[in-house]
């Protein structure tokens, strides 16, 4: 018979590999990876405005802006801004092609039809594309303990399905008494 610790150790220095299956992020929480996880999109996908404002180029800043429309979260048009001109956009909407800045709605006014632009120190307020996730980023590893953040970023980048190691089956066989006989 061999003792406990030589015991344990041969139990925490064995690689045990149960198979893996395949089971939807919804049945993942408390799994464990069985191979990493790579991003196949960029996050975010497209150049979004981190708030609700007005987007536009910067060497228009001080201008009175024509508002051209307004874009909605959501929207996927391939919007450009023109000199002199703006677009009233949502948290979250993707920025038109040409606009460099989103200045938030608190730091405007209305002049008749026209925007002013209060504080032209105003930050860029744009998310850009990628900036979180790039495509082939690897976003979570193998043997990686499933837990609920896990799973909406498996879901964030469109994954229904993850490939996991196998529950063990545990038995326990008693020979004898030497577990419960004191």
């Amino acid at each position: 018979m061999i003792s406990h610790s030589e015991a344990l150790n041969i139990v925490l220095n064995t690689d045990f590999c149960t198979g893996v299956e395949f089971i939807s992020i919804y049945d993942s929480f408390s799994r464990i990876l069985s191979k990493d996880v790579y991003s196949d999109i960029n996050m975010p996908p497209f150049d979004k405005s981190m708030v609700d404002g007005y987007a536009c180029r910067k060497d228009d800043l001080t201008k009175e802006l024509i508002i051209d429309r307004i874009v909605a979260a959501g929207e996927n048009d391939k919007l450009a801004i023109q000199p002199g001109h703006c677009v009233k956009i949502m948290t979250g909407a993707p920025v038109p092609t040409g606009a460099e800045v989103v200045v938030m709605v608190e730091d405007t006014e209305m002049a008749g039809d026209k925007l002013i632009i209060n504080n032209q120190n105003t930050s860029v307020n744009i998310s850009p594309k990628g900036e979180d996730i790039n495509i082939g980023d690897k976003v979570l590893s193998k043997g990686t303990l499933i837990k609920p953040l896990h799973c909406r970023i498996l879901a964030t980048l469109g994954y229904k399905e993850v490939e996991v190691f196998k529950k063990a089956k545990v038995g326990i066989i008693v020979t004898g008494d030497e577990i419960g006989a004191w």
